[in-house]
């Protein structure tokens, strides 16, 4: 994505929330964490604010500000859950990306209250120049998450096209040619 985009993307999250919700919604969700909070709110950070010694309390956190911060006619098959957190796994391994980057994105974009749904998979989408394939098995795995299946249990190949895997020879061309 480029970086000016990127500014763009993150002055738009900021600006969209006014100080008053902030505020209202770390005081609500972030009980003695309320400057951590803000920030979380703020610069689009996962939910962390020290609170190791609580497993379920940064999913709590989590749940809350994003009640809070967004509005609750979100589409239902669109919704983005913190559990879907597991579907970034398509990410790994790809030959195209051996620094991990859009496991990195994906899992930050998910574990970041302050991001819409839309924003999130926007983000996860777009954490490359070029079309991302892994992103259709990244929305396959989530729906069926929704259906209930348990993804941890199966293999990648299970749920994901490996065809939709694989970067076609004219995606390299295309490639070459935008850094040419």
């Amino acid at each position: 994505m480029n970086p000016i985009l990127i500014f763009l993307v993150a002055g738009a999250l900021a600006a969209s929330f006014t100080d008053e919700k902030i505020e209202a919604a770390a005081a609500k969700c972030c009980v003695k964490k309320e400057e951590c909070c803000r920030e979380v709110i703020r610069f689009g950070l996962p939910v962390r604010c020290r609170y190791e010694k609580e497993k379920e309390l940064p999913r709590i956190v989590y749940n809350c500000l994003q009640r809070e911060l967004f509005d609750k006619e979100e589409e239902k098959h669109q919704r983005v859950e913190l559990d879907d957190i597991v579907c970034c796994q398509v990410f790994l391994k790809d030959q195209f990306d051996p620094k991990g980057r859009c496991e990195r994105i994906c899992k930050t974009a998910m574990e970041s209250p302050s991001y819409s749904e839309t924003v999130k998979l926007q983000r996860i989408k777009e954490c490359t120049i070029v079309e991302n394939p892994r992103f259709q098995c990244f929305n396959q795995c989530r729906a069926l998450r929704r259906e209930g299946i348990n993804i941890e249990v199966m293999r990648q190949d299970e749920y994901c096209n490996t065809t939709s895997t694989q970067h076609p020879p004219l995606q390299k061309k295309i490639f070459r040619r935008r850094w040419l």
